[in-house]
């Protein structure tokens, strides 16, 4: 058979047969549809819960100075020993995470902006350090009309990049404040 045969007999199967054309079309167009719309939603979801995966911040670790009381009996430094006092004077408001004093503990040891630096130069990997020292207290003001129990952290200005965290009211401190201690 020649091309133009061919191609005449299949005008004619589909002149004669035009429900059964339309169907098939309509069938190939919406089970196409249906897979590119699977795809997106399946490109979405997976994006999003890469989004949330990294609000979550699961990339972080947190460092916290804690007592040889706070460790219990074989914590501690070498060969379950005491364990050395970070190096450094005291608390800065700068990079790194304060101990939670706790009733057990008659001392607090905390890290100060010197031990971050450390942390900072001798752990290869690290994009960012940063200090968080929080605690629990009771505040009055602005639009409040009674006393409220909130938590309260003390960060350094580059907390918002190694918290994935954003302000919803006001604004982080900025280098300058961390300078003069605002």
């Amino acid at each position: 058979m020649r091309l133009g045969e061919i191609l005449r007999l299949v005008w004619l199967n589909i002149v004669a047969n035009r429900s059964k054309v339309l169907l098939t079309s309509l069938g190939i167009i919406v089970g196409s549809a249906t897979i590119v719309l699977v795809l997106a939603i399946g490109r979405g979801g997976q994006a999003d819960v890469a989004d949330q995966f990294k609000n979550l911040n699961a990339g972080a670790i947190d460092v916290e100075a804690v007592t040889a009381q706070q460790a219990g009996p074989g914590a501690g430094g070498p060969a379950g020993g005491p364990a050395a006092p970070p190096a450094g004077g005291p608390p800065a408001g700068g990079p790194g995470r304060a101990a939670r004093p706790s009733n057990r503990q008659s001392n607090v040891v905390t890290l100060t902006a010197d031990d971050v630096e450390d942390i900072a130069d001798l752990v290869p990997g690290l994009d960012e350090v940063t200090i968080l020292i929080q605690g629990n207290t009771t505040i009055l003001g602005g639009e409040l009309e009674e006393e409220q129990d909130s938590t309260v952290a003390g960060v350094l200005e580059n907390y918002p990049a190694v918290s994935n965290l954003s302000m919803q009211y006001g604004e982080f401190f900025g280098a300058e404040d961390n300078a003069a201690n605002a």
